[in-house]
């Protein structure tokens, strides 16, 4: 359900729902952050987008979460490319997608 309101335009709607079902959340939980991450990212919602990445925890943290985050920071606010880099530096392997979004 995140998915589909992050994918629809609602990502306020995806991040509340997240959020009232975190502690709920059962099953692929790599998809679950991909959603809401993602719809951070098509929604504008950068700060959300750090916080929440902020909360997943370490071994959760794939190298696609890793490119979602890198692109919010780095497409979405031109303040925050710095912010891009140094979330880039910190993973553990750099993906295409990451490449790409940083260069842009």
């Amino acid at each position: 359900l995140v998915n589909i309101y992050g994918i629809n335009s609602h990502a306020l709607e995806a991040v509340a729902l997240y959020y009232q079902n975190k502690e709920k959340v059962s099953g692929n939980l790599q998809s679950i952050f991909t959603s809401v991450l993602t719809a951070c990212a098509h929604g504008g919602l950068v700060q959300e987008a750090q916080k929440i990445f902020d909360e997943i925890p370490e071994e959760e943290r794939s190298v696609k979460i890793w490119n979602i985050l890198v692109s919010c920071l780095s497409s979405l606010a031109e303040n925050r490319k710095e912010e891009g880099w140094n979330a880039f530096r910190s993973m553990c392997t750099a993906g295409r997608v990451c490449w790409t979004k940083l260069v842009k």
